[in-house]
């Protein structure tokens, strides 16, 4: 298992697009190791909505239960846009796209992960590179997913993981508050997007860091995240 590295910096560029803006977010660990990434499942995924589970392919048929957003589920079958668990038929629409840490920290936030190293914000580094963790994420508004690197599937044990959480975390926010605010003005400060977005998931999702973007937050900055989670944010 690697250990927390001595010293990290962030590397961010911005997409130039209003207001609730989600934004590219790369985190490095200077001199240390890869642990190994734990294999994920290739039939795990996360129910990123809570849905009724179909005893066949159609949302005609007959309804066999529901299974709740964040839940851990199992795909034993596809079929166009159904998959089918092992209790029954849902949407694939439904599922994570993935069964990584990543996608079952956005799942319960109704958010599906995408991982590709060229994404809406730009092609960037990922991975361990000269003994470096690279690690970026970006949204766009209106699009009703997260990108991140390919690193971002990174599902072991170490400081790696808790980098994983961070970004994650980060850019979940940024959907999150576009989802509540897509529509109205004057939601974030100019240029704060990114500080209100680290308030938003340290009070909201918990982080255990206060800066799980490394952006860093104000007083300031909470009393909009606040008011963005609580519909006062027009």
């Amino acid at each position: 298992m690697s250990t927390a590295p001595t010293t990290s910096r962030t590397h961010h560029a911005r997409a130039a697009v209003a207001l609730c803006l989600a934004v590219v977010l790369g985190v490095l660990g200077m001199g240390v190791q890869a642990s190994p990434a734990a294999a994920a499942s290739t039939t795990t995924r996360y129910m990123v909505a809570t849905t009724a589970v179909r005893a066949s392919a159609s949302s005609a048929a007959r309804t066999t239960g529901t299974v709740r957003i964040g839940t851990a589920v199992t795909v034993t079958a596809k079929a166009r846009a159904w998959v089918r668990l092992r209790t029954g038929w849902v949407p694939r629409a439904a599922v994570s796209n993935g069964g990584y840490y990543a996608d079952r920290l956005a799942a319960a936030h109704g958010v599906k992960v995408r991982y590709t190293n060229t994404t809406l914000c730009g092609r960037r580094p990922s991975g361990m590179i000269n003994g470096s963790f690279y690690l970026y994420g970006c949204h766009r508004p209106g699009n009703d997913f997260i990108e991140l690197t390919e690193s971002g599937r990174y599902s072991g044990p170490g400081w790696q993981r808790a980098h994983v959480q961070g970004v994650t975390l980060h850019e979940v926010a940024h959907r999150v508050i576009d989802r509540r605010c897509h529509d109205k003005r004057a939601l974030v400060a100019s240029g704060r997007s990114e500080n209100v977005a680290d308030a938003y998931a340290w009070k909201y999702f918990h982080t255990p860091d206060k800066r799980p973007g490394l952006y860093g937050f104000t007083r300031s900055d909470l009393r909009r995240a606040t008011a963005i989670h609580d519909g006062r944010s027009a």
